[in-house]
C-alpha cells in the first residue's frame, strides 16, 4: 500500500499491491471530467485496475472504504494468483 505513486506520467492517490490503484475523487476530479478520463485511461492501459472514490465517502465512513479497498485487493490477488 503505497502513496502518491507516479504511473504513465501522473501521481495515483494509493498504489494496493501491484496493479490495483485507489484514486480519491475530490473537487479538482470533476472541474476538467475530459482530462481525468484521458488521464485513467492512461493508467489502465498500462494494466492498472482503477478504482475510484469519493473524498465525500472517504469522510463519512472511512471504515467502509477500507473494506472496500481490501476486498478489491483480495480479489485481484486470487486473480493473480496470490
Amino acid at each position: 500500500f503505497r502513496q502518491q505513486v507516479p504511473i504513465a506520467g501522473y501521481l495515483v492517490d494509493f498504489l494496493v499491491g501491484e496493479k490495483v490503484v485507489v484514486e480519491v475523487e475530490g473537487l479538482q476530479h470533476y472541474l476538467n471530467p475530459e482530462k481525468e478520463v484521458r488521464r485513467l485511461k492512461k493508467i489502465e492501459e498500462r494494466g492498472y485496475e482503477v478504482h475510484r472514490v469519493d473524498s465525500n465517502d472517504v469522510s463519512k465512513n472511512p471504515a467502509a472504504i477500507a473494506e472496500y479497498v481490501r476486498e478489491v485487493y483480495l480479489r485481484r490477488a486470487g486473480k493473480d494468483g496470490g
